[in-house]
C-alpha cells in the first residue's frame, strides 16, 4: 500500500496544469469510487446476475418465473453472501478504501492550496 506522500505526489503529477473544473470532477470520481467500494454497494451489483440468469430464462420461455422463484432467487443470494460473498468483499474494501481515502484527502488539499 502506498504511503500518503507518494499518493499526494501522484495526484499533484496527475492534476498539474489541469483546470478546476477538471480536477473538481476528479474529485467527484473519486468519491464515487469510494462509495461503490461499500459492502452495500457490493450486494446491489452482485445480485444483478441472480436476477438477470432467471429473466432471460423466462424470457426465452424455458420455465415460468414466478414470485417464490424470485424469493428463492434472494435467499440463495442471501446464503452466498453470508459464507462467501461478505468476506471476499472485505479483503477488496480493506484493501483499497483506505488508498481511495488519502486520495480523496490528497485532492482536497491540491484544491484548497491553488
Amino acid at each position: 500500500m502506498k504511503t500518503y506522500e507518494e499518493i499526494k505526489e501522484e495526484a499533484r503529477q496527475t492534476l498539474d496544469g489541469k483546470e478546476n473544473r477538471y480536477v473538481r470532477r476528479y474529485l467527484k470520481l473519486l468519491k464515487m469510487l469510494r462509495l461503490i467500494f461499500s459492502e452495500k454497494t457490493l450486494w446491489i451489483i452482485s445480485f444483478i446476475p441472480w436476477l438477470i440468469v432467471p429473466g432471460i430464462i423466462h424470457f426465452i420461455g424455458f420455465i415460468s418465473f414466478t414470485p417464490i422463484d424470485g424469493l428463492f432467487f434472494l435467499i440463495t443470494h442471501m446464503l452466498y453472501w453470508r459464507f462467501k460473498g461478505s468476506k471476499d468483499t472485505r479483503e477488496l474494501i480493506d484493501g483499497n478504501r483506505p488508498e481511495i481515502e488519502m486520495m480523496i484527502q490528497a485532492v482536497e488539499e491540491i484544491i484548497e492550496s491553488k
